[in-house]
């Protein structure tokens, strides 16, 4: 399958090869567009007046064209006010811009690569330019960069070691299907699946996207704006444009890095007053070398132990032979080396570009080559990227044009971060915010590691009985918890992604009003990923190998009309086909029963034979589309686009769908010249529907392989029974905005308001056993998603040499759930440890359930023995993991060559359930769990002797609750096994609001002047930048963590915190040189 692939990713290659620019001279108009400093402005389009073709300016700002005297430009520039040039007699010339507060002129990408004047867009769209982009040296993911960035987009980034980017616009829609933005990229569908196995996030299409070659990012928010890409863009469109080669022959060279710093304020932090243990009382006595001492509790994972009195104990590295304290007593105290910053590193990155390409009037080609290479924060994980990109594009006839461009994305990793609570010995944060005891060191977990030669002498023997054998010299077991040192250099986790993704696309002028389009594309990866536990480990030593084939085609035909039938009237209209075929290969395979050898990861290596797991699926969709577009003046646009789709997941009788849309746009700022102070302004409405297909194999039962028995072969029923009469899920979503400048742009605006109702959801629904199934996929349920967007420009200051910018974006979206299948008013989304549960419920937004307390005139009631009284109902709202709001503010500083920029990004409101907290609270690694009661006692203390702790509440009668509790029983020790569940605390303890306020970027650019580099005449360009990301968390609520840090990115971790990952702050530096 990798060959076959392969060989396909080759013979593109060879395609694009017969594309190549052969640079030529011709008698042309040579043009470069400068700024009032002079620095070239790339990304420009530039057009003939009354002509449909024209071309983009390069990085070094230079385009040429065929054109006569007396032609007329047209430039339009993000950033730049529009200007028109007249061409003489001259045959090159150099045009500066001039900047604009806001251009609400410009040229927006939108659905199908066309590109529209944005003046008269009936629908909402934010476009953000390459060069804020690129200008992230400190991130190799680019998704993570439009944090903050475009009202309605919810970024969601992890710290995970290249894990993946939640892109959430307006909000979830669907119950059980996918809720991620779509990516196209040139025009083409890019597959943007988050990658999660065996507990470890591989990452998403960010991590595989060249930041590098990024020209603009448009966001087509609703489904009026993306109705054209039919049944995958019900959750919206970010739309890529990568560059193209600039006038002659060009080659840069980009150098960055970038250091990770920890976040001390998102690291837990543990109280130290007492150590290790489940009781406080010693687990054993021993004696070695004449001296006779107590021994700890090894056994426990937990710090609700003896109180730290400086006493000589026997701790855990008493037993371990040849270490520096085997045999041997050492003070019992707080281990200030017991935090994890002892065991994490700074993260580092390094990168590498080199680019060449080349322009004239027929064509361009470019090609582009990254190396990256990133040091996670866990020691021995790392990753590395190769990226290499080859286009062109050339004009075989004046009126015919073949372009193409592929690019092929190589990354590894290894031992990436760990995530899941039942990532064995891998996940590290789950260990030390949850299961953890404070007189543990990892400088001496390190040397113990190291000093036995490989070893895993951990700190959690299974018992003093079993550490004590360890003396003699034998290896012992660990109760739960590996040492980390040996988890991360003796386990295993390796992974590789080959990705190809390419296009050969032909352009084609039937006549100046006519021109077809006919494209094929193709996306597609190799993946292995590879998961090892070593012999000696808490877990049975295992190995498992998943490897997945991807690919994705699609077939892309369009004609385009565009006729100006006068001056005051124009019409345009696109008819096209899209044939779009998915294939997916996976294999997993693993041991059983255990390895034989030690360090030896693969499937051979294995006690009792098993048969690998195979699966495969495809998907078609076949389907038309046609739009029109008839505009009066560029006063009044309607819009109008149908789609008819074929599924091949559907069945039959329902399997063809339809999409229409329908908008219009009054730019009735055009009658209001008169009006001195407003610049611009236009209003619009729109209504689409889009949706959603089933998922494969959900309308028909098939069978299923596994392990053989007896030698004969055995297959089993899915336990979701297909359902023959499903229908697609639709969205249905109406738009209404508006948008205006003032002040000859200085200040501008941008508010829409959306309803998107999302129908006929398509979920399993839960069934009896007796049926031999315990789902059944049905269409039941609605979603409603309504929300208000702002968007806010100006330019406080504007001179020649400095100007002051400003970006506000804000929005606001409500979720509500309709209706349900069959009636029903609560529907389980997903499950989370600890009797944690997402839920939809009728007439709410998404909600969090688990248990809570009951209240009285809502203070928490308190029963007559002094502790909480709990909510018979297990499963009680704890709050939306939706936000309230989201927002940015962005600020931009440029004198002459100079610009330096920030960006707070802000989250308000939301709940998240933090596991961390809650677990770590019932082991008592946390202060709340310790401290002292108002007579001045320890409140471990028991109650005789002054101790114990009055829970804040009222009984039921409303009287202030003032009966101390106590943790210990007579004889002195811990009467149970928590603090939290000894005083009955309940999971609503350990909601907490998910808002924050961020500087979430900080840059500073500089672009040098000429004078610079004058001397160095093969120097085009030179250009250094700093950037800083996630620098200062200003506030947040959630403690001892980042509320963006939890599980992985999809649907089914919201709301959710489980061993967070610290925020990491990241400082970069990149230089770029311009040959």
């Amino acid at each position: 399958m990798r060959k076959k692939m392969t060989k396909s990713g080759l013979m593109m290659f060879a395609m694009l090869i017969c594309t190549s620019v052969v640079l030529g001279q011709q008698k042309v108009f040579i043009g470069k567009l400068t700024d009032s400093t002079g620095a070239p402005i790339r990304g420009a389009s530039v057009t003939i007046q009354g002509h449909r073709t024209g071309v983009i300016t390069g990085d070094d700002g230079s385009f040429q064209l065929k054109a006569n005297n007396g032609d007329i430009l047209n430039i339009a520039a993000l950033n730049y006010k529009n200007q028109s040039f007249s061409i003489g007699t001259e045959s090159q010339a150099t045009i500066t811009l001039s900047a604009a507060a806001t251009n609400l002129d410009e040229v927006v990408v939108t659905a199908m690569g066309i590109r529209r004047d944005k003046n008269t867009l009936p629908y909402a769209a934010q476009q953000i330019s390459g060069d804020q982009m690129a200008q992230t040296a400190a991130n190799s993911n680019p998704l993570s960069t439009l944090s903050g960035k475009v009202a309605g987009l919810q970024i969601t980034q992890q710290s995970t070691l290249g894990g993946s980017t939640n892109v959430i616009l307006r909000g979830v829609k669907s119950l059980t299907q996918n809720n991620q933005a779509l990516f196209v990229i040139d025009g083409v569908p890019y597959d943007n699946t988050p990658q999660s196995t065996n507990g470890v996030d591989l990452g998403n299409a960010g991590n595989d996207i060249d930041p590098s070659d990024i020209a603009s990012v448009t966001v087509l928010k609703g489904p009026a704006a993306s109705a054209l890409y039919g049944s995958r863009a019900s959750n919206g469109v970010i739309m890529i444009t990568t560059k193209k080669g600039s006038r002659g022959l060009n080659v840069g060279v980009t150098l960055g890095g970038n250091l990770g710093y920890i976040d001390g304020t998102t690291l837990p932090k543990y109280q130290t007053q007492y150590g290790g243990g489940y009781y406080t009382t010693w687990q054993d006595y021993a004696t070695y070398n004449g001296v006779t001492a107590p021994v700890g509790q090894f056994g426990a994972d937990a710090s609700t132990g003896p109180a730290f009195d400086g006493s000589q104990v026997y701790q855990w590295d008493a037993f371990v032979p040849g270490g520096a304290n085997y045999q041997k007593t050492t003070t019992w105290q707080y281990n200030p080396k017991t935090t994890i910053q002892n065991f994490l590193q700074h993260p580092v990155n390094s990168s590498v570009g080199v680019s060449v390409n080349g322009a004239n009037d027929k064509g361009y080609f470019k090609m582009n080559y990254v190396n990256d290479y990133g040091k996670g924060m866990i020691p021995n994980s790392n990753i590395k990227k190769n990226m290499l990109t080859f286009g062109a594009s050339y004009a075989l006839l004046s009126n015919l044009k073949v372009s193409g461009q592929i690019t092929y994305n190589n990354t590894a990793g290894q031992n990436r971060n760990a995530y899941a609570y039942s990532a064995s010995g891998q996940s590290v944060m789950r260990d030390v915010r949850q299961w953890w005891q404070t007189n543990v060191g990892f400088d001496d977990l390190k040397n113990e590691y190291y000093n036995s030669g490989g070893q895993n002498m951990t700190w959690n023997w299974a018992s003093a009985a079993d550490a004590e054998s360890n003396v003699e010299g034998s290896i012992t077991t660990p109760a739960y918890h590996d040492n980390p040192y040996w988890a991360a250099y003796k386990d295993m986790e390796r992974d590789s992604r080959d990705r190809y993704f390419g296009r050969v696309q032909i352009d084609y002028d039937i006549y100046k009003d006519l021109s077809f389009m006919a494209r094929v594309a193709r996306d597609s990866y190799d993946q292995t990923a590879e998961f090892g536990l070593n012999k000696g480990g808490v877990d049975i030593s295992q190995y498992w190998r998943y490897n997945t084939n991807y690919s994705e085609m699609n077939y892309d035909f369009l004609f385009n009309y565009h006729h100006d039938i006068n001056n005051d009237w124009s019409v345009k209209g696109l008819l096209g086909s899209n044939i779009r075929r998915q294939d997916q290969y996976q294999l997993y395979a693993t041991t059983d029963g255990g390895m034989e050898i030690a360090d030896v990861f693969t499937l051979s290596n294995t006690i009792n034979q098993s048969s690998p797991t195979e699966t495969q699926w495809k998907r078609g969709i076949n389907g038309i589309f046609a739009g029109g577009t008839l505009d009066y003046k560029k006063l009044l646009t309607l819009d109008a686009t149908i789609r008819r789709d074929v599924s091949s997941t559907l069945p039959k009788a329902n399997n063809t769908f339809y999409y229409p849309s329908f908008s219009l746009n009054f730019q009735f700022g055009k009658l209001l010249r008169n009006w001195n102070w407003l610049s611009n302004a236009k209003a619009w409405a729109n209504y689409a529907i889009v949706g959603n297909d089933a998922p494969v194999y959900s309308t028909q039962n098939y069978y299923q392989f596994i392990n053989s028995f007896n030698n004969q072969a055995v297959l089993y029923n899915p336990t979701t029974n297909a359902n023959p009469n499903l229908k697609p899920e639709k969205t249905k979503s109406a738009e209404v905005g508006l948008e205006a400048s003032f002040l000859h742009n200085r200040i501008g605006f941008t508010a829409d308001y959306y309803d998107a109702r999302t129908v006929d959801q398509i979920m399993p629904s839960n069934v009896s056993a007796s049926t031999g199934y315990t789902a059944f996929f049905v269409n039941g349920g609605t979603m409603q998603n309504k929300g208000v967007e702002v968007s806010l420009n100006a330019t406080p200051v504007l001179t020649k040499n400095f100007s002051w910018e400003v970006t506000v974006n804000w929005s606001k979206n409500i979720q509500k759930v309709l209706s349900l299948y069959g009636g029903s008013q609560n529907y389980t989304v997903a499950t989370y440890q600890n009797s944690i549960r997402l839920q939809a419920t009728v007439g709410k937004a998404y909600q969090l359930q688990g248990s809570d307390y009951e209240y009285v005139n809502g203070q928490k009631e308190i029963d007559a023995d002094g502790y909480y009284v709990l909510k018979s109902n297990q499963y009680s709202n704890l709050g939306t993991p939706n936000p309230t709001w989201i927002g940015g503010i962005r600020n931009n500083f440029t004198y002459k060559n100079v610009t330096l920029g920030f960006l707070i990004d802000v989250r308000k409101g939301g709940s998240l359930y933090s596991l961390d907290m809650d677990y770590g609270s019932v082991s008592g690694l946390y202060p709340r769990t310790a401290g002292i009661n108002a007579n001045g006692v320890a409140i471990r203390t028991p109650i005789a002797q002054g101790g114990g702790i009055i829970l804040d509440g009222v009984h039921a009668d409303g009287s202030k609750n003032t009966t101390y509790v106590d943790e210990s029983d007579v004889n002195g020790e811990t009467g149970g096994y928590t603090f939290s569940s000894s005083y009955n605390e309940a999971a609503k303890e350990f909601v907490y609001d998910a808002g924050y306020i961020k500087l979430r970027e900080v840059s500073l650019n500089y672009n040098f002047p000429k004078s610079v580099y004058s001397k160095l005449s093969f120097v085009k360009g030179l250009n250094f930048s700093l950037t800083g990301r996630n620098l200062w968390i200003i506030h947040k609520n959630v403690p001892y963590a980042d509320p963006e840090q939890g599980q992985a990115s999809g649907n089914a971790s919201m709301g959710y915190q489980n061993g967070a990952y610290p925020n990491v702050r990241e400082l970069g530096a990149q230089l770029k040189v311009n040959f």
